[in-house]
């Protein structure tokens, strides 16, 4: 063979590679897409079954309304209508206890005012009585100031 005849069969070769690969970087896009469809179709085949449960229930509910007897329903709408008032009871309860709480805390409040004026007055009454002590405490130093220096006649001694 000659050089030319084998270059060419190398050509040949390499492009039927490349050809190969366009095909299966093709391939593997369509198996991508055929993917993702699969995906979408199993989501919405997911998304019927959940209807399907769902209408299947509606159904059942319905079917077995029809058969139930009218004590039946009352009986449950009286269950239902109790339960509600038991928790209304509760509720009753828990606000007045609540507006106990409140009341107690105003009244708690309100000698703490007391408490608090009382303390005020009392001092006051300190600080007045304080006040008095000290002006007499200055009266008595300056009266025995003086009595130091105060002569009676009697004690004036003549030479």
């Amino acid at each position: 063979m000659n050089l030319g005849a084998i270059e060419a069969e190398i050509n040949r070769i390499i492009g039927s590679v490349i050809k190969m690969e366009n095909d299966l970087y093709e391939m593997r896009k369509e198996l991508v897409d055929m993917n993702n469809e699969f995906t979408d179709m199993n989501n919405e085949l997911t998304d019927m079954k959940n209807e399907l449960k769902k209408e299947r229930h509606l159904w059942q509910r319905s079917t077995q309304l029809r058969f139930e007897s009218r004590e039946a329903l009352v009986q449950q709408i009286d269950k239902v209508e109790d339960d509600r008032r038991k928790k209304e009871a509760i509720l009753e309860k828990k606000e007045a206890r609540m507006e106990k709480k409140e009341e107690d805390l105003r009244k708690e409040k309100e000698d703490l005012r007391k408490e608090k004026e009382a303390l005020r007055k009392e001092k006051a009454r300190l600080e007045k009585k304080e006040e008095d002590f000290r002006l007499e405490n200055a009266r008595l130093n300056d009266e025995s100031d003086l009595s130091f220096y105060s002569f009676d006649i009697d004690d004036t001694i003549f030479c």
